[in-house]
């Protein structure tokens, strides 16, 4: 009788295939990412010049990161902290700049009175470390201006930065100020993102390693061609939002489909 030799790593794979996927491209600016050291991969970002491939493994981390806020929120509340407002939204930039905040807090200790806003985390060992050494400005900056901006748009004058280890679900907090001045730089480097027709300069060359590991490394530094698409045709103009319309057309896009009248802008290409 032969023996039975079972693939195991066959089941692997099947979840790979079953749960990889290319993300979603969002219709507008994310406040989570407009901390980003390169303005030209936020602006191929905002007109849709690449995707970015999402495999299980990566949303699983993500989907980790997510399921932890409850526990999160459960421990603030059995310190005593009031823990309100989840995935509240805010805008700027004619509604073009967007971004969901955790939540909002009141009661942390010696403080009681004041509103935080509440940004929660998980990290690997390695960077829970780094965090506990460095803080969230320098080691988590786009952490930071996320907190910044939804500061200055809620009226928070504080923010609560809450860490977790998931090697042995270790605690780290942090409180910081918030600097609307700062916010404010934040929202006009959004709005050049969204409405000026200028790449910015590359933050640079092709072995720098931002540029390395960035989504956008083909189109900007090899030269490769950007993914189609109505955001990123000449004839494309802005709206409110979410509504883009086709100069050439005149109509409003139902979708970002391209038609036969796409030309990539010029200024992209550049």
């Amino acid at each position: 009788m032969n023996e039975l030799i079972v693939n195991v790593d066959a089941i692997n794979a099947r979840i790979e295939s079953a749960n990889s996927r290319v993300s979603t491209p969002r219709t507008y600016v994310g406040m989570s990412g407009i901390g980003d050291s390169c303005t030209r991969k936020l602006m191929y970002t905002f007109r849709h010049c690449f995707t970015d491939d999402i495999d299980a493994r990566l949303g699983r981390i993500f989907a980790t990161g997510h399921k932890a806020e409850d526990d999160f929120i459960a421990d603030l509340k059995s310190a005593g902290l009031d823990v309100f407002g989840e995935q509240d939204t805010f805008t700027g930039v004619h509604g073009w700049l967007r971004g969901h905040c955790d939540g909002f807090v009141k009661g942390v200790p010696q403080d009681e009175e004041t509103l935080y806003v509440l940004e929660m985390k998980t990290s690997n060992h390695s960077g829970f470390l780094a965090m506990k050494k460095k803080g969230v400005k320098e080691s988590k900056y786009l952490h930071y201006c996320q907190m910044q901006i939804y500061g200055y748009k809620s009226g928070a004058t504080k923010a609560l930065y809450m860490m977790m280890d998931k090697n042995d679900s270790s605690y780290y907090f942090e409180t910081i100020d918030i600097d609307i001045e700062f916010a404010k730089l934040l929202e006009q480097k959004a709005e050049r993102v969204i409405l000026e027709e200028e790449l910015p300069y590359k933050i640079g060359s092709a072995s720098w390693y931002e540029c390395k590991f960035c989504n956008a490394y083909k189109i900007c530094q090899l030269g490769e061609e950007m993914v189609k698409s109505c955001r990123n045709c000449e004839f494309v103009g802005l709206e409110e939002h979410p509504d883009w319309r086709c100069n050439k057309s005149g109509k409003l896009l139902e979708n970002y489909d391209i038609c036969e009248s796409y030309c990539t802008a010029e200024f992209l290409t550049k």
